[in-house]
Formats: structure tokens, sequence, C-alpha cells
């Protein structure tokens, strides 16, 4: 009690398996003293097990087979008897003193048959464990891979089952099993759960049916997959959907006693449920469709014929077949512009041919399209590019493709580049699109072909003088009236839409009207009343606008946007730039260089510069272009450039303008309207301009790599292009101009990066090094950057990315 009193040993014995316990005094304490009583527990187990009078601490199992031992064992225990080893009659009292040295961190005594410590394993296997009575583990059964889950499985009279183990073994001590397996608590022996192929993520065990639900990545004999139910006294039991068509990772019961399902699937397993549409059947059959090697066979050579079908049947009239031995594309070019959703695609039979693989092109972005698809042999969800798979399988009468990304187009080619006996071909076609439209023209509407199962489909009527224009730069044809002031009414001419809808929800309306630009129409637009059947309101849309836009309740007067283009080009005093070039240094624009004080505020004027820049960019928002301020930082102080300044309009002193590539947030403003000065790019830069936003070919200047030119109209600056390692024909500026006069002419030199991934070749470049060799004397001489400009959004330490060289081996 004196030792007591002075300091209190705790030993944790450790088991789970306690019972009660009972309080207890130490004599000799003060009673009445609270802070000095002490209560202790004896500890009781509820376990068949003996308990030896000493305990050793085993060393930690790992997590897996803790979470395998912690679920099971308090039925393991209920079946299982260890047996104790029988001391050892050594008497070691003869040798003194004894040490044991070797690579170990602990030392138990060997007390039970089966007992060990654990050694990781070197082969992938698992074990299900049960614990000792002295807290060290034996191993019940061992696995040749990985124990996902396990779970009891009780039946509903309360008797126990077994215990359920899954995981993606194949063995459970050396049994077949594949994926999952019983253990049978009474007869200490494993059961196979025999046919799943695959690997098992997730169970749970539902005593109140008597099932045992299975979640993972696999296949059953019945075709169901990735989700199943052991149903005790009948095995396995499909689901009422099937299973899904991804991989199932968790499985949990609601207070509700809804079974939830989690994991990596898009849709339910039972192919007799298709996932719905993708809303709108987009109009091929006024489309120019052609093809290239089609069959010369009387019957099966027109393209057209899989148009408008839906049931896939084949033969002459019918099918649109290849000629045998050789690929080819189908492609259909529209007057109007869309962004699909869904491919639908019947292939065909004929014969024993078929389309093996093929793929889809989009224009007139001349881009190899990526899909998504569930592939029908397995049932799981796949993505194709290049060559997206069509089964030959006679069970599967088509195959849905989405396409990952939303992509505008107005031409498509499906390219077929390898079949399945004599040749390729298709039985029908079909596209769909998330968005409901009703266009104007009514050609464009969705299909009216029988057996569509369009009950309404989408269309439109118009009275009075309207005509068809050409879509020039809109992405549709559109229709066009014209009146005289002396005779418009509110009869004289009318447009109305019937979209189709076909659920109820709530819907935002959007009407598109065509810019007014591209017809010079801007000073002759007028305005129109629109109506609609969910709403009394009347409100006026007024029509001269600039570019292609949709309709909203923004209200802007006619004669001024009319003339947003005209004064787009009158060029725009730029904001004031915090560098100055003083002396052939460059200096903050507050003072010339003259002192210290001059100095430490240039950082000052940037800073107020940044401030300034970003408040008139914010209430620049939604303004015309003639109505914004060219901040600083797109500008090259006394150089007359600007660099990827587009949305600003003409900028007054500008001379030249750059682009450092063809990026959207880069040339945003450049249109096919440009006609502010030349735009200096690289060639492929050059090109994408020409081809996607049909700028002029005039404005366009291309330059080389690693070539320097002088730039007109600038006072001498002279520009070479260093590839940014960004995105093909992206180019780094290096803009250099000679200051001053006599023998030692200086140089001011500014890079502009634009977006660029650094690399050695831009630390080791010539130009840009910090310090060069003279050709004469082979001394080392400084190459100072004035200015460096750095257009990117990952300067901060924790954007950190792996090498190239890396990014382009894994993606191969």
């Amino acid at each position: 009690t004196n030792a007591l009193r002075r300091k209190i040993f705790v030993i944790i014995i450790p088991t789970p398996y306690f019972s009660r316990y009972y309080p207890i005094r130490i004599p000799g304490l003060d009673d009445n003293k609270d802070e000095r009583a002490i209560s202790a527990h004896i500890i009781t187990m509820r376990s068949p097990f003996r308990r030896r009078p000493s305990a050793r601490r085993p060393r930690s199992p790992t997590p897996a087979a803790l979470f395998a031992m912690a679920a099971a064992a308090p039925y393991l225990v209920s079946a299982l008897e260890f047996r104790e080893v029988p001391e050892s009659n050594l008497d070691l009292s003869q040798l003194g003193r004894i040490g044991l040295a070797g690579n170990f961190d602990g030392i138990s005594l060997y007390e039970f048959e089966g007992q060990n410590e654990l050694p990781l394993s070197t082969n992938g296997s698992e074990a299900l464990l049960a614990r000792l009575p002295n807290g060290a583990f034996a191993s019940i059964a061992s696995t040749d891979a990985s124990i996902h889950d396990m779970c009891a499985s009780l039946l509903d009279s309360g008797e126990m089952a077994g215990v359920v183990i899954a995981g993606n073994f194949t063995s459970v001590d050396g049994t077949p099993s594949q994926g999952v397996a019983l253990f049978n608590t009474t007869s200490s022996q494993f059961v196979p759960l025999d046919g799943l192929s695959g690997q098992v993520n997730a169970l749970l065990c539902d005593e109140k049916n008597n099932m045992v639900y299975a979640g993972g990545n696999f296949r059953h004999a019945n075709s169901t997959t990735n989700a199943i139910a052991w149903v005790h006294g009948q095995g396995w039991t499909p689901l009422p959907f099937a299973g899904f068509n991804g991989p199932v990772s968790s499985i949990t019961k609601a207070s509700n006693d809804h079974i939830i399902f989690g994991g990596s699937f898009t849709g339910l397993g039972n192919t007799s449920t298709p996932t719905t549409p993708d809303g709108q059947i987009i109009n091929l059959s006024g489309a120019n469709v052609t093809a290239a090697s089609s069959s010369r066979t009387t019957g099966f050579s027109d393209p057209r014929n899989i148009l408008c079908k839906t049931e896939g049947a084949g033969g002459a009239g019918n099918s649109w077949l290849l000629e045998d031995g050789s690929p080819g594309f189908w492609r259909a070019q529209f007057s109007f512009g869309f962004e699909p959703t869904k491919l639908r695609l019947w292939n065909t039979r004929q014969d024993g041919r078929g389309t093996r693989t093929w793929r889809f092109t989009a224009f007139p972005i001349n881009g190899i399209l990526n899909m998504t698809y569930v592939d029908p042999a397995t049932g799981q969800n796949a993505t194709c590019t290049s060559e997206c798979p069509l089964s030959n399988d006679p069970a599967v009468t088509f195959q849905d493709f989405h396409f990952i990304n939303n992509v505008g187009m107005d031409e498509f080619r499906i390219d077929i580049s390898e079949f399945y006996g004599a040749g390729g071909g298709l039985n029908g076609i079909q596209l769909f699109g998330e968005d409901i439209f009703a266009y104007a023209i009514n050609d464009f509407n969705e299909p009216t072909c029988e057996g569509l199962g369009i009950q309404t489909p989408s269309t439109a009527t118009a009275t009075g003088p309207w005509t068809e224009s050409p879509s020039l730069q809109s992405n549709s044809r559109y229709l066009t009236a014209q009146f005289s002031a002396d005779n418009i009414s509110d009869s004289s001419a009318a447009v109305v839409f019937f979209p189709n809808i076909e659920e109820s929800g709530n819907y935002s309306v959007e009407m598109y009207t065509p810019g007014c630009i591209q017809d010079d129409t801007c000073t002759s637009r007028g305005q129109v009343n629109v109506t609609g059947d969910m709403s009394s309101a009347v409100e006026p849309v007024r029509q001269p606008r600039r570019e292609d836009s949709e309709i909203t309740n923004a209200m802007v007067d006619a004669p001024e946007l009319g003339k947003r283009f005209q004064r787009a080009a009158v060029p725009r005093a730029p904001q004031a730039n915090p560098f100055d070039i003083v002396e052939g240094e460059t200096a903050g624009a507050m003072g010339k260089k003259s002192s210290a004080f001059t100095q430490l505020m240039s950082g000052h004027a940037e800073s107020a510069a940044w401030a300034n820049a970003a408040a008139a960019d914010k209430a620049s928002r939604g303004k015309a272009a003639y109505e914004r301020t060219c901040p600083f930082y797109k500008i090259m102080p006394g150089f007359n450039i600007c660099v990827d300044a587009f949305r600003y309009g003409a900028v007054k002193g500008c001379q030249a303008y750059f682009l450092s590539h063809f990026h959207s947030d880069h040339y945003i403003g450049l249109t096919a309207h440009w006609t502010h000065g030349p735009i200096y790019c690289s060639k492929v830069t050059g090109d994408l301009c020409i081809m996607q936003l049909k700028v002029a070919p005039k404005w366009i200047v291309a330059l080389d790599f690693e070539e320097t030119v002088e730039v007109p109209g600038t006072g001498g600056v002279m520009v070479t292009m260093i590839p940014a390692n960004h995105c093909p024909g992206s180019s780094l500026f290096l803009f250099e101009k000679p200051h001053g006069k006599g023998a030692n002419v200086k140089k001011q030199r500014y890079l502009h990066c634009g977006d660029f991934r650094a690399c050695p070749a831009h630390v080791e470049h010539p130009l840009l090094k910090p310090d060069v060799q003279d050709a004469i004397t082979g001394k080392l001489k400084q190459q100072r950057i004035d200015l460096c400009y750095l257009d990117t959004t990952y300067l901060n330490p924790r954007y950190s990315f792996p090498p190239q060289e890396d990014v382009i081996r894994t993606c191969a």
C-alpha cells in the first residue's frame, strides 16, 4: 500500500471479450479523501479458452487482417478450440544469465498451437485470423490474394450461418473459390460460393431476409454483372435490375431497410431497360449525305439507305455497304449547327459483313471525338477515340455512343477502318441532342420519318414575305423579311415555333438571332414582339446585333448597336503603363532613374497599375470592345506592340498585334471582322485563325521559330519566336529594341512568355541565358532581360506537374 500511495501501475490486457467488471478497494488508503481513492476492475472474459497467468503484447497485425478479425471474432471463437503447448522442461538455471540476440523487435511466449507474430506476406496473400487468450493471433485460413470485406451471416431465426469473406482471391487454403467463400463456424470448414467470375469488393449480410448481398467487378453465369445476392438454401439469385454497368465498391442498409449500392457505375445492368435517349433527334434526312468506297452492288450503294431506320433491318434498299476489302467513310453536311450528345449505330450483317472499328470526325474543327459506351460483351463502361468497336453479335440490335465533350458542328464523318467478313457497312444511324430546338426553317427540325416514335416533332410555321438567307458567319441558314416603313403592322409577318416538349418541367426558353454585320443590315434591322403560351407578357426584341446571339432581357437601343463595330475601329487610349524607358533602362513611370526614392516608388506604381487594371476589367465586363480599355500588361512599353489583346478594339499607338497561341482565353475578341492591324504569330496559329475564326489572311503575318525579324512601324523592334512547349504553335516572344547612339548601343529586351511549360531548352537557350560568351574575346558578358511577362496560373509552388517525358510515356 505504501507503493500504491506513490505510483499506480496499470496493466492492459489485450482481449476484446469483456463481460463484466467488479469494483474493489485497495486496502490501506484513506477512504475519506476522494482524490486518493482508487477503483480497480477485475476483468472476466467470455471465452472458452483458459487464461494463462502471463500475457504478452502481440505485434500489430496488418490493417486488412485486423478488420477481418474484428468482424468475425465473436463467431470464430465460439467454433474454434486452441490447444496449449506443453511447458518446456529445459533447466536453464545451470547456465547463469541468458541473452537472446537477433533481428527482432519483440518477444513473447509460445503458448498455443498455431500462434505466430504475423510476419508480412511477400506473395500478396492474406489470412483470416483468430485471437488467442494471450493476445496473440492464429491463422484460420489463408487466401492467395486480398480479402476486401467480410460479414457474419445470421439467419432470421438467430442461427449462425457462417462468416462470408470476399476479395480478389481464387482459392482459400488451396480450395478453389473465386472471390467469395463462407466459413462454416460449426464445422470450421470453408465452403466455396461458386458461380462468380471476377473480384468481390463489398458484402452486406441481411439477417432479416436470409441473404448476403455481394458487389464488385464480376459476372455471373446468368449475365448479371457487379451486384448479386446469395440466398441461404438457394444460392446466387439475380437482383431485379440485373446489377450495374460498372464496379460496385460499397453496400449498406438504410434505416428504412432499403439497400444502397455505391460505385463507379452510371446505369443498371438490365439491358432490357436502356437509359432514356438524350432528348431530341437531330434531323439527318435533310443533310447532304455522301460516302467513299461504296459498294457497286445494286441496292447497297446509296449512303442514304441508313437514314430514318429504327429496326435495323438489312437488305437491298436498307443497308449501305463498302466495297469488299476496302475501308471508307459516310459523311453528312448540314445547313445548320448542332451539338450532339449521343450517336446510335446499327451494324450491318449482310452475308457476314459488318463494321468492326470506326471513328467520328467533326467539322469544322476537323477533330476526332472521344466516345463512351457500354461494352455489350462485358457490360462495362468503356471509352474509345480513333478505333471505336461495333459489335457483330446478332443479339445486339444497336449500340449507343455518348460524346464525352460537347462540340458544335455542321458536318461529321464516320470513317470505317476495319470490318467483319468481306467488308463493312451500316444498317442505320441516329444522332441525338440534349436541348430541344425548333428552327425557323422547318427542314431543319426533327425528322418526320415513320417509326421514330416522335408523336409531335418540333415544327415552325412562317407567314409573310420571308426568304432564306445563307448562313455566312452564322451557324445556320435563317429567314429574312424586308418591309417599308409605311406598311409595317402586327400582321405583316410572323414565325410560330412549336418545340417538341415531351416531359413536364421547368424550362429556359431561348431564341437565337443572326448577327447583322455578316449581311450588312445593322442599320436596317427592326424589332419584333415575342410571345409565348406560358406567359401573356409581350417583350420587344431589338435585332441589330453584331454577332449571333441569344435573346435575353437586356435592352440596347437599335441605333447604338448599329454603330458598335464602327466605334471599335476608332483607336482608344490604353491604360497608363507603370514602366517607362529612361536612358536605355527600364524605370518606374513615377519618375526618371535619378534617386533611390524613385527606384523604391516604381514598385508602388506597378502595384497601383495592377489594381487599376483589375478594377477597369471588372467594370468593363459585358461591354463592347470600343468601351474597354486595354490594360498595361498587354502592351510592351515603348514598343508600339500589344500581345493577346484582341477584345479591346483598336488600341491607340499599337502598330502590331501578337498572338501567343490558339487558345480562346488568348484570342478572345478576334473575329472574321478584324481590321485593326497585322497579327504576328506562328504559322500553325495563323492557319487556325484563318480556318476557325475566318480572319482574313491579309492580316496574318506568320513567323518562323528561332528567326529574328524586324517589326515594321515599331522604331526598329526585333522579335524572335521561341517554342513555348505548351500547345502546337505556341511561342514565347523575345522583343529587342536598340536604344541610344554610338558604338555601344544598348538593347531593351522584353520577354513575353504567354502560356508555356518550362523546360531545359528554355534555360539553355542562347538568347535567354544570363551570361553569354563573346565570339571574339571569349569573355563572358551579361545578357539581361529587362521585363519578363509571365502569363501563367501555375507559378504557385503547390502546382507540381510530372515531367513532360513521363506524361507522354504514360499516355502512350
